[in-house]
């Protein structure tokens, strides 16, 4: 709270339409107008609840507050406004954002009653809470990162296995049928999708689809097999990608084509995860994974390098994309900061002749932010694996 200049985090939520945040703070159980009180107190955080009393037993199970106050019909207003009288904050951060989705969870109506209600001495001290959303969500703690990365582990073995003859017969599996050897491998680890059911794993096998849906497509000799795989354990989101090459008959290794391709997508990632130290703007890391690929004589690509994962697979974060004046991107210039996971996925598509269209190497690796870079949660795919 000290970092986004707020003594005070105030989050109002209510049925239907609770807060994007409600569920983070346990206040997805306040089912009529509630509010979450966060104020700074020295080293630590007091965490006031403001709640109808048929509320207070959800909310006391969550173990998230210090103390939930029950109010009465026609009470909510008066008790607020002495709420923040007792611990007279600075500034009051709110949840509303121009730019991210996740901070703007504060409705039309709701702001319009707390501008009519506040007394004027609190109602001047309202800030966007955008800057505390974005560090609130986006850093992981240390028991997070270790569940993620058992998560990264299961997905890796899963790619491995998938993308193996273990799972693909050359001219007989369709990517359908690979998504459904992964889908009971997932099972068996304990994974859930973290994207549409229908859509992950996402497999592209031959010329370059984007993000598609498996399909009945055979998986040939000469094909680059790629898959985009995004799953879930104890809710925090895993996001890779791996690549094999379906070699033809009496083939001993790839085209050196293809081969350059998987090494300049390795090196552009590797260089890219190096360069992710606390401090460092998201566009930054964007440039140096494009502007090695152009070294190499390759497109930009047009995605960005990398995005934020953490409760949901594109969280709340810095994006590692271009940042273009004409059209900004904000969080694109948002600083890393310690204790982020962020994917990064770089890409050279290259016209291919023998397909007579485009092609990639598909590597995406998750990553945390460390002092000394980026670190791999997962062990990546240093090699193209050949079938």
């Amino acid at each position: 709270m000290a970092q986004a200049k707020v003594d005070a985090w105030l989050i109002l939520s209510r049925e239907p339409m609770p807060d994007p945040l409600a569920h983070d703070l346990g206040a997805d159980r306040m089912t009529v107008l509630g509010a979450a009180l966060f104020v700074k107190n020295g080293n630590t955080v007091r965490r006031h609840a403001l709640v109808v009393g048929f509320n207070v037993d959800p909310l006391h199970e969550t173990g998230i507050y210090d103390e939930i106050e029950v109010y009465r019909a026609g009470e909510f207003w008066d008790r607020l406004n002495s709420a923040l009288h007792r611990y007279r904050p600075r500034r009051i951060g709110v949840n509303i954002s121009p730019a991210i989705g996740l901070a703007d969870g504060l409705t039309a109506g709701l702001h319009q009653a707390l501008q009519k209600n506040l007394t004027p001495r609190w109602r001047r001290k309202l800030v966007s809470s955008e800057s505390l959303v974005i560090a609130f969500r986006s850093r992981r703690l240390p028991d997070e990162v270790a569940l993620m990365r058992r998560g990264a582990i299961k997905a890796t073995r899963i790619l491995r296995q998938a993308l193996s003859k273990a799972c693909i017969t050359p001219e007989v599996t369709t990517e359908y049928d690979l998504a459904e050897h992964i889908r009971r491998m997932m099972k068996h680890e304990g994974l859930e999708h973290a994207w549409d059911p229908q859509e992950n794993p996402m497999i592209n096998t031959g010329l370059l689809r984007g993000h598609a849906v498996p399909s009945t497509r055979v998986i040939k000799r000469g094909h680059l097999v790629k898959i985009d795989f995004c799953v879930s354990y104890h809710g925090l989101c895993v996001d890779l990608q791996r690549t094999v090459y379906v070699r033809h008959k009496g083939e001993t290794h790839p085209p050196e084509t293809i081969s350059r391709l998987f090494r300049v997508t390795r090196r552009a990632i590797d260089l890219a995860v190096a360069a992710m130290k606390p401090g460092t703007p998201a566009y930054r890391i964007d440039a140096i994974a494009r502007g090695y690929l152009q070294s190499e004589g390759f497109p930009s690509f047009r995605h960005a390098t990398g995005h934020s994962i953490g409760l949901s697979v594109h969280d709340v974060g810095p994006h590692l994309g271009p940042y273009v004046p004409s059209r900004p991107n904000p969080m694109a210039r948002l600083p890393l900061q310690a204790g982020q996971a962020l994917c990064v996925e770089p890409a050279a598509p290259t016209f291919w002749p023998p397909l007579r269209g485009d092609i990639e190497v598909g590597l995406e690796d998750q990553v945390v932010v460390t002092r000394s870079g980026g670190r791999y949660l997962s062990p990546p795919q240093t090699h193209l694996w050949t079938i």
